[in-house]
């Protein structure tokens, strides 16, 4: 059982590695065809390791302290693939709407919601919240949710946009 839980670890670690490498963990703003630089929604590889570091917290506190390992891998594997799974979803252009009701929000100050049915024939279900003020002087984050093919919602990446000088908002890092 523990090699199993190893060896599904390692092959989700791999999973995630591909995101990067196929074109879905950097950004894919003006210099590459589209789309907003330095989204958090871009950066498939930085998300997918986040998810499977809090799956594997929230495995190592479950159960018995016997089985912490064998908890955090399994909780690895489940927050890493979770995340991926977005990810795997999301194409460039995809992210590139998402992105774009993300403008649409903060421009309006108001929730946006979008349907569309993709190249895939995957159906498309995106809510946007209405942007909240940050910590920060000028900015406002943005939350939403993505729901694939009536597959549940996926609770996207927080971003945190600020106010640019030509009158629209600029992602922050």
């Amino acid at each position: 059982m523990r090699k199993m839980v190893l060896v599904a670890a390692a092959v989700m670690a791999l999973g995630a590695s591909a995101c990067q490498s196929t074109g879905y963990g950097g950004g894919y703003g003006a210099s590459s065809g589209g789309g907003v630089a330095g989204t958090r929604l871009s950066s498939c590889m930085r998300n997918a390791l986040i998810g499977a570091g809090i799956g594997a917290v929230a495995g190592a506190i479950q159960g018995s302290e016997n089985n912490r390992g064998e908890n955090a891998a399994i909780g690895a594997a489940v927050g890493g693939g979770g995340t991926f799974a977005v990810c795997k979803y999301l194409d460039n252009q995809q992210r590139a709407r998402i992105e774009g009701a993300y403008q649409n929000a903060l421009q309006n100050n108001a929730p946006v919601g979008m349907n569309w049915v993709g190249a895939s024939s995957r159906t498309y279900v995106l809510n946007v919240q209405r942007p909240q003020p940050s910590g920060q002087q000028g900015c406002r984050q943005v939350n939403a949710t993505l729901n694939v093919n009536n597959q549940g919602a996926q609770q996207l990446p927080t971003e945190t946009y600020c106010a640019n000088g030509a009158g629209g908002w600029s992602p922050v890092a």
